[in-house]
């Protein structure tokens, strides 16, 4: 096996962003643990950001985080990046994002050199996503964006859904599709509880942003029957969305609906091992990367047709409704009104699922596989090129 010298580009260093986080700090953190892989991860964050805390999270990968104002960090970083493609052996830039520094720091990597580049859209050319801010976006993709995406040599998207979003964007290039991975642990030892009067605990767990479509989950909430339950709802606040979510639920006289601070690495794997069901009310997601943790750690998912998820009704191990409250409703109250003993066999098929399917083995050796065809290697069947190509322009 050759070595690879790879440079993963992102603002994803702050766990508070979220999937972006989870997704690139794994697949740096995986490729780490290869011994035929070097990794250097090179960011941008403002002075505020404590990405050093979470240090672990990068494994053994290298980090260069360049932060201060906007024109210092991204000053330092140019000079960072200028420096390591002359000097180094650097095979693989892959950047991650849209909409912000990632871009041009990819744009400086495509203007002064021949590296091979890919990039993950990460959701961001998903129609809410768009729509979201739209003018600001419309001004960048003319200016920048579109110029710098349809230089790269592959893109990277995590299911076909989004792969058909960025042929409808125009990219024509091949596009690898590679899901997110996960951390597989061992699962607890589960308590007896068969006499316990706990109420049973339904989660999410992500940022508490307007995509996520929280204030429709808790629509739905309050048109079921909820006496034996709680809803607990836990993630970063983002522009005041939390204050929201609590007054909605205060409206609506809902006790049980708890809106709680967000929690990291460990922390969070417990928040998912408490749970008894997790929901994911989103308009829009790529991926998902809370949904895959939930079922690593065999829980049922409630999620969205905005989210590529189907997966959860075709095998019958979760619900995939739409992203509106009545559909969020008739979900939940099925899934509520369900035996313990039936969520339990749900909740091991889903852990049998993506163990199999998403575990960083197997997505870092999928990623690695496309890398290699940059280099002169063979394309793996996850990499769609020509006629198979097509197939995402003819459904765009």
């Amino acid at each position: 096996m050759t070595k690879l010298s790879i440079l993963l580009l992102t603002t994803g260093v702050n766990p508070a962003i979220g999937g972006p986080f989870e997704s690139v700090s794994g697949l740096a953190r995986g490729f780490s643990k290869d011994p035929f892989t070097n990794v250097t991860v090179v960011g941008c964050a403002s002075r505020n950001v404590d990405w050093e805390s979470h240090r672990e999270r990068w494994g053994a990968a290298s980090l260069s985080v360049h932060q201060g104002s906007r024109f210092k960090r991204l000053a330092k970083a140019r000079r960072y990046l200028m420096d390591r493609i002359a000097r180094d052996s650097i095979e693989i830039v892959h950047a991650s994002g849209l909409w912000d520094e990632t871009t041009l720091l990819a744009r400086w990597v495509i203007g002064r050199s021949t590296l091979p580049l890919v990039w993950s859209i990460r959701g961001m050319l998903e129609p809410w996503a768009l729509a979201y801010r739209r003018p600001r976006k419309v001004v960048a993709w003319a200016a920048l964006q579109r110029a710098s995406l349809t230089a790269a040599n592959v893109i990277h998207a995590t299911a076909d859904s989004e792969a058909r979003s960025c042929r409808r964007a125009g990219l024509r290039q091949p596009i690898a599709v590679v899901p997110n991975g996960i951390d597989v642990h061992p699962l607890p030892i589960a308590a007896d509880d068969r006499h316990s009067n706990r109420l049973g605990r339904c989660g999410y767990l992500g940022r508490l942003h307007p995509k996520k479509g929280l204030p429709n989950l808790i629509e739905a909430w309050r048109h079921c029957d909820t006496r034996r339950w709680e809803l607990v709802i836990a993630g970063p606040d983002s522009g005041g969305h939390a204050a929201l979510l609590k007054s909605l639920a205060r409206h609506h006289g809902l006790a049980n609906v708890h809106i709680v601070e967000p929690v990291y690495g460990e922390d969070r794997t417990r928040f998912l091992e408490q749970c008894d069901l997790f929901v994911c009310p989103s308009f829009s997601e790529n991926f998902g990367n809370a949904i895959a943790e939930a079922m690593e750690r065999g829980k049922p998912v409630i999620t969205t047709t905005g989210t590529p998820w189907s997966v959860l009704s075709h095998e019958h191990i979760g619900w995939w409704v739409d992203p509106e409250p009545s559909a969020l409703a008739r979900g939940l109250a099925d899934a509520l009104q369900a035996d313990p003993h039936q969520l339990n066999v749900m909740g091991s098929r889903c852990r049998e699922h993506v163990v199999n399917t998403y575990s960083w083995p197997v997505v870092v050796r999928q990623m690695r596989a496309v890398y290699e065809w940059l280099l002169g290697g063979d394309a793996p069947g996850w990499l769609y090129l020509g006629e198979r190509a097509a197939r995402f322009e003819r459904q765009a």
